[in-house]
């Protein structure tokens, strides 16, 4: 004779299609994604520590496997959301039982490393009159937020506040150099096309070029008292400070002259007034 899940055939606390420790055919194989907020709100009375108890015909929900879950994770790190993966079994589990039904997580463990986490769900009705034992598996994923580029971002973009939004993206993903502060990225230009929604790493980014080989811009000849502008063409490119070679289109010659602003310089004899 097949064992049965429960003492009592005719009160059976929750129809999981579970008998002598193997899977049942029905279990969905799809993840269901639960998310588990740093608060999560009771959807059932909580009695001792990871356990619920159920009504008569109140099916077994992702929200009550949460709230058993709840007491038995570590505490969060700050800015850190909580995304709860299920292998199985598929939920919600139906609740077949006439008299109430008590639910206790037990078997718990959770890889630290990898985030996956088991335990096993015994169920039995209030009185200890039947019960059944429930395999669970699934993953613990951590979030945070980062910021992303909103559009894609071609190689020597400058790159703008419009530019960037915040996306939650999972932290064993991100790179060691990602760029966490949307205040070190606006500003910044992009040395590599850069794609929405993507985290954006520290060596994506260079101190933007305020002056590019083969553009035109404005030479700056400062003497006391006295501003005098030229035409020229950059023939580097160069970041504020740098110091570059232009021609002036004029004289044709060719000087190297400090970057000062976007597309404009001023020529190395000139800067002490000289």
């Amino acid at each position: 004779m097949k064992p049965t899940p429960f003492p009592q055939a005719t009160y059976p606390p929750l129809r999981h299609g579970w008998t002598g420790g193997r899977r049942a055919p029905g279990w969905a194989r799809r993840a269901l994604s639960l998310l588990l907020g740093l608060c999560l709100v009771a959807a059932a009375p909580v009695g001792r520590a990871g356990t619920l108890l159920l009504q008569p015909g109140e099916d077994f929900t992702r929200r009550h496997l949460e709230d058993l879950l709840a007491e038995l994770l570590p505490p969060a790190a700050a800015g850190v959301r909580r995304e709860l993966v299920v292998y199985r079994p598929a939920l919600p589990l139906p609740n077949t039982a006439s008299r109430p039904v008590r639910i206790a997580a037990t078997d718990w463990h959770l890889d630290a490393r990898t985030g996956h986490f088991r335990l096993v769900l015994a169920a039995e009705l209030a009185d200890g009159s039947a019960g059944s034992r429930i395999p669970v598996a699934g993953e613990l994923r951590e979030r945070v937020a980062v910021p992303v580029p909103r559009r894609p971002l071609p190689a020597g973009t400058l790159v703008e506040a419009a530019d960037v939004e915040t996306a939650w993206l999972p932290l064993a993903a991100l790179p060691e150099d990602v760029v966490a502060d949307a205040q070190r990225l606006v500003g910044r230009e992009a040395l590599r096309p850069l794609w929405p929604g993507r985290p954006v790493r520290e060596a994506d980014l260079g101190t933007p070029r305020l002056v590019r080989r083969g553009e035109t811009l404005t030479l700056v000849l400062r003497r006391p008292g006295l501003e005098i502008t030229a035409v020229g063409r950059a023939l580097d490119d160069g970041a504020a400070g740098e110091v570059v070679r232009v021609m002036n289109l004029d004289s044709r010659r060719v000087v190297r002259a400090r970057v000062s602003g976007l597309r404009e310089a001023v020529p190395l004899a000139t800067e002490t007034g000289s």
